[in-house]
């Protein structure tokens, strides 16, 4: 091809490019539009109509006029809710028709009465809407004035324009009654008689004299309310009486003071006043034993009782000789008041704890309570897993001896009974304590478990353990006592141990360390079982206290 074709060929290819160039810059300067419109609404407008590229991003914003509100927008072109927000967001892809809808704005009218009235007027209303209100009132009842907005307005009917939700108050005035107030006898202060508006409430409020105390208020054979202060609604003239009744209150609280058959008990009553007073006691004890469970029978026991002082009270109660101390379970003191052909009863049920020691009959009293053992039992499922968890390492067992204040208390009533005794007697009074109140029973019976240990509270609620749980409960004792203790472990077992310092012991590597079985009722400080003699133990001290 010659070179003047090819100039002509390149030039007719360049015109052709610009040209289409051209074309497309003129195509996309002229690109379509679409409409995005409404019906004009009439109670407000709408921003954000116009004339938009496909893709644009547009709002709409709904501004009612005065009075109104904005309801919904809605598309007129698919007849369907867009919502209620007053900004409605689209992307353009075609023409729209969207359209904003308002309406009246709706306020509440309440009326709030003081006093009784029927009350016409209160209600639903729309932005500009005049709100007459009338006031009726009825029997015994006298309209005095409207309340709104802080001003008072003393017509009847109340007249105004609503423009937002509004509370009114009609305030009625009731009729003068004449309240007389009678007090029966024995009360020493009562209220003062006196005139009171009709439907008004007064708080009424009497004593009594000592040894009585406000029992009813009553008008007209209705019973108005019980008790010193009552709240009474005025509706018309009235007698109000005011009545007394004898205060008998035979709560008492008890302490135990002696041990030993007679048990002596010191009770504290909370008399006022001098009534006639009784007191008696009943058992509970085990009637026949078997492997499912104790069954028990109530019995009456001898109750002699004197007043030391007034609402000081000394109680000497008996067994009968029907019962081992051992197989008592419970005893309940009643304490009876009586007074003018009125009489009121209050019983208090201990746990019985009986056991036998130096040919005498020994019982503790306790209140032992259900949540109390729910806590131990707790501590004792958390030490048991951290037991195992450590794989059954000796020196941990002093973890679950703890402070308890009931096993104090137990340790001192102890403490008392062995008062001048030696410290081997005293340590012998403490097993045989926890020998007899005790009964073994297997760890898998009991916590379904082959291997678990109590607590000391644990093992005296439920009167039942095996080797450890006794002699953890005994060495607890012993050593809030004042005595140093071990827990022994031969192969299988476990007993209690207690230091006599100056005599023999059990053990030639601990001078003074004394075997306890704990598992054998009336066993004596220092016996061990030929099954154990001359076995390898494992001693561990142990102490309520932490030093």
């Amino acid at each position: 091809m010659s070179g003047r074709i090819k100039s002509l060929f390149a030039g007719f290819a360049a015109i052709l490019l610009i040209t289409t160039l051209a074309i497309l810059i003129v195509t996309v300067g002229t690109g379509t539009v679409y409409s995005v419109q409404g019906t004009e609404p009439e109670n407000g407008t709408v921003e954000g109509y116009g004339e938009y590229k496909p893709g644009a991003w547009v709002v709409l914003i709904a501004i009612p006029d005065e009075g109104y509100e904005f309801v919904e927008w809605y598309d007129e072109l698919e007849n369907r809710s867009l919502g209620g927000y007053d900004r409605y967001s689209l992307i353009v892809r075609g023409d729209e028709k969207i359209t904003a809808i308002f309406r009246l704005k709706e306020f509440n009218v309440r009326v709030n009465t003081t006093g009784e009235a029927e009350i016409t007027g209160a209600g639903t209303y729309h932005s500009g809407d005049t709100v007459t209100l009338s006031a009726t009132p009825k029997e015994n009842y006298t309209f005095s004035h409207w309340v709104y907005k802080g001003d008072t307005f003393e017509e009847s009917v109340f007249t105004f324009v609503v423009e937002e939700n509004a509370v009114i108050r009609c305030v009625l005035t009731g009729d003068p009654c004449d309240i007389t107030i009678v007090p029966g006898n024995h009360i020493e202060t009562a209220p003062t008689s006196g005139t009171y508006e009709y439907g008004s409430k007064i708080g009424l409020y009497a004593t009594a004299e000592e040894g009585y105390v406000v029992d009813m208020w009553k008008s007209e054979e209705k019973v108005l309310g019980y008790g010193s202060r009552i709240t009474y609604e005025v509706r018309g003239d009235a007698e109000i009486y005011v009545f007394s009744a004898l205060y008998l209150d035979a709560d008492f609280t008890t302490t135990q003071t002696g041990y030993g058959e007679p048990y002596t008990f010191t009770c504290k009553s909370n008399d006022s006043v001098t009534y006639s007073n009784t007191w008696s006691a009943k058992g509970e004890g085990v009637k026949t034993k078997t492997l499912y469970g104790e069954y028990l029978y109530s019995m009456n026991l001898d109750c002699t009782y004197g007043e030391d002082s007034k609402g000081i009270w000394t109680l000497e109660i008996r067994y009968p000789n029907t019962i081992t101390v051992e197989d008592m379970r419970s005893i309940t003191i009643t304490h009876t008041v009586h007074c003018e052909g009125y009489e009121k009863s209050v019983s208090n049920t201990y746990s019985a704890y009986g056991w036998k020691y130096s040919n005498g009959n020994y019982s503790l009293f306790l209140k032992l309570n259900p949540s109390d053992y729910v806590s131990a039992k707790s501590f004792s499922d958390t030490w048991n897993k951290t037991y195992k968890m450590y794989f059954n390492q000796s020196n941990l067992w002093n973890g679950i001896v703890v402070q308890n204040s009931t096993i104090k208390s137990v340790a001192d009533s102890l403490d008392t009974i062995t008062t001048g005794m030696t410290r081997t007697q005293k340590a012998q009074c403490i097993l045989d304590f926890v020998t007899y109140t005790v009964n073994y029973t297997s760890d898998q019976s009991l916590y379904g478990q082959s291997e678990y240990f109590a607590t000391a509270y644990g093992t005296l609620y439920l009167r039942k353990g095996d080797c450890e749980d006794s002699s953890i409960l005994f060495v607890s004792l012993a050593s809030y006592c004042g005595f140093e203790t071990y827990l022994i472990s031969p192969p299988g077992h476990m007993a209690g141990g207690v230091v006599l310092p100056g005599m023999g012991g059990n053990f030639k590597t601990n001078p003074g360390l004394y075997f306890c079985e704990t598992t054998l009722k009336g066993a004596k400080v220092g016996y061990i079982s030929p099954s154990y003699t001359g076995v390898s133990c494992t001693l561990e001290t142990v102490s309520v206290y932490r030093w």
